[in-house]
């Protein structure tokens, strides 16, 4: 005749024993999984007009695995597909600027497009080399001996460049 074997499962808060196997191991709790959040830090970028500019962005735990870029307001980017090509492309996550203008001044953010509102965002300023505006320019002026003569010198550039 068969004889029935009870067993009692003891729970603890770390282990589970048996009477035939008093040393199992713990069990493992699966954690829940962590919430996303940039890696890359916001920055603040200046780049000379006519370079190539290269805009970090990565995710740890995306929570819905696209990335949303934009310039202000304006969509450039949604996952791996670009609103325009012209001067920029998509390497990885990361937005490469190329040939760099006045235009790419700004700020550009890169965001995950789940739930979580998940950005990174860098501020784009442009080095712009100094120009001289003379007037009255090419044209010949005159004025009496004695009499003022009216000119005017406007420099422009960034950093904003001083007259000495």
């Amino acid at each position: 005749m068969d004889k029935k074997v009870q067993t009692r499962w003891k729970l603890s808060s770390r282990t589970a024993t048996t009477p035939q196997n008093p040393k199992k191991p713990p069990t493992l709790r699966q954690s829940p999984p962590s919430p996303p959040g940039m890696k890359t830090p916001c920055q603040d970028l200046i780049v000379e007009a006519g370079k190539r500019l290269e805009l970090p962005c990565e995710i740890e735990n995306p929570e819905s695995g696209v990335l949303i870029w934009k310039h202000g307001a304006k969509i450039l980017a949604t996952g791996t597909t670009l609103t325009s090509k012209r001067n920029k492309k998509l390497e990885g996550t990361n937005m490469i600027l190329t040939r760099i203008s006045n235009a790419n001044a700004g700020n550009y953010t890169c965001q995950d497009a789940g739930e979580e509102q998940v950005e990174v965002v860098h501020a784009v300023t442009i080095i712009r080399p100094p120009s001289v505006d003379i007037q009255p320019g090419d044209k010949e002026i005159s004025s009496e001996k004695g009499q003022p003569l009216p000119l005017s010198c406007r420099v422009q550039g960034f950093p904003q460049p001083t007259l000495e």
